[in-house]
C-alpha cells in the first residue's frame, strides 16, 4: 500500500515538473518572437516592392533622343555618366534631362509629406569600379555619384531600401538606390 502512494506521488511530481518545463520553454518561445519582430532602429531593410519599383524603372523610355530612338532611363543614366547630350532640337545634357525624368517619376509613384505613408525618399545613382577580385580589393573601389535626388526628411526607424546594378562595360556598374522612409 505504501508503495501504491509513493508511486502516484512520484508521478504527479513528474507531471509537474514536465509542465513547467513546458511553461518556460512557451515564455522563452513568446520572448524571442517579439524580440525578433521589432525593427531595428535606421536599419535598411530589402524591399521587393522597391525593387520592382526599380527595375520597371530601368525601362521607361524618356524624352531624350539618341541615334536609335528614344533612351531608357538605363541607357540615359549611361549617357548622363559619359557627358553625352540628347539629340533633341534643344540638345539638352543627359544629365538634366535624367533629373527632371526621375523627379516627375518619383513625384507620380509616392506621395511625400508627414501624414502620408512615405515620409521620405532618397535616390542616388552612382558609379562603382568593378573588379576581378571582389573580396580583396572591395575597399579600394572607386564610387561616384552621379545624381542624387532627396525629397522630405528622415528620422523614422522604419526605412526600407534596394538597388539595382546597371553594367557601364568594361570598367565598373552604375547602381541605382532607392531608400524610402515611412511614418510608423
Amino acid at each position: 500500500m505504501i508503495d501504491k502512494k509513493d508511486n502516484k506521488k512520484a508521478q504527479e511530481e513528474m507531471v509537474g515538473f514536465v509542465f513547467i518545463i513546458i511553461l518556460v520553454a512557451v515564455i522563452a518561445v513568446v520572448f524571442l518572437g517579439i524580440a525578433l519582430r521589432k525593427p531595428q532602429s535606421q536599419s535598411f531593410k530589402e524591399s521587393q516592392e522597391i525593387q520592382n519599383f526599380l527595375e520597371s524603372l530601368r525601362q521607361y523610355t524618356t524624352i531624350c533622343q539618341t541615334n536609335l530612338g528614344y533612351a531608357t532611363i538605363e541607357e540615359l543614366a549611361d549617357m548622363c555618366y559619359n557627358n553625352d547630350i540628347c539629340l533633341n532640337k534643344e540638345e539638352k545634357e543627359a544629365c538634366g534631362v535624367l533629373e527632371t525624368e526621375l523627379k516627375g517619376i518619383l513625384k507620380a509613384s509616392f506621395l511625400v509629406s508627414e501624414e502620408a505613408p512615405v515620409k521620405a525618399y532618397n535616390m542616388s545613382i552612382f558609379y562603382e569600379e568593378s573588379w576581378e577580385e571582389e573580396i580583396e580589393e572591395i575597399a579600394e573601389r572607386e564610387t561616384r555619384e552621379i545624381l542624387g535626388l532627396t525629397e522630405g526628411s528622415c528620422s523614422t526607424p522604419v526605412r526600407k531600401s534596394n538597388e539595382i546594378s546597371f553594367t557601364v562595360q568594361p570598367s565598373g556598374n552604375l547602381i541605382v538606390r532607392l531608400e524610402l522612409c515611412y511614418n510608423s
